[in-house]
């Protein structure tokens, strides 16, 4: 299929590299306008390029995901330069870990607000950007949020909690009429 999101502004957080390159390519080759955010801004500016070289009308802003502040400014950036928001995809996260009993309190609060808290500031502030026009809302959880492992408790943690908060802001949105769908993914 082609097309598919023809004419939509997608928005993709943490999209300098990897899983969140390969959406806005995607999401690019489908038709859409893609806006990727990171918070290395050198790959980012990489990132832009491939994109336009590939024929995918994109653009490139910096941008901290665990920052309220930077979440309003790039809305206000977005909205400002496009009008609306039809597709945000919450991607930013990531991060190593280590099992329960090497885990100290600040790397545990590190995995939750790189993987958690930036899943909660994107719904936050997508479903106030989108509640007028609707669109959609994807979370990036993982595998590790469906089931524990070892190795990986603050990460699974976070991961599962970004799964029951896709389950909240889906229902929120559905009560209230906004027309947005949220759903979450696992790779």
């Amino acid at each position: 299929m082609s097309g598919r999101v023809e004419g939509k502004i997608c928005v993709i957080t943490g999209a300098a590299g990897g899983l969140g390159l390969a959406m806005a390519h995607a999401l690019g080759r489908e038709g859409g306008t893609v806006v990727v955010t990171d918070i290395d801004a050198a790959r980012g500016a990489g990132a832009e390029d491939e994109l336009r070289q590939a024929g995918i009308a994109a653009s490139f802003l910096s941008h901290d995901a665990t920052s309220p502040e930077d979440w309003e400014r790039i809305i206000a950036a977005v909205l400002q330069r496009h009008g609306r928001i039809d597709v945000l995809v919450n991607n930013a996260g990531g991060g190593l870990d280590m099992d329960i009993e090497a885990m100290d309190f600040a790397h545990y609060k590190k995995m939750i607000a790189l993987n958690l808290d930036t899943a909660f500031l994107g719904n936050k502030y997508g479903v106030a950007a989108m509640k007028a026009t609707g669109g959609s809302i994807i979370n990036l959880s993982s595998v590790g949020g469906l089931i524990g492992t070892a190795s990986l408790p603050a990460y699974s943690a976070a991961k599962g909690g970004v799964r029951l908060l896709t389950k909240c802001v889906a229902a929120h949105c559905g009560q209230r009429g906004y027309g947005i769908r949220v759903n979450s993914v696992h790779p």
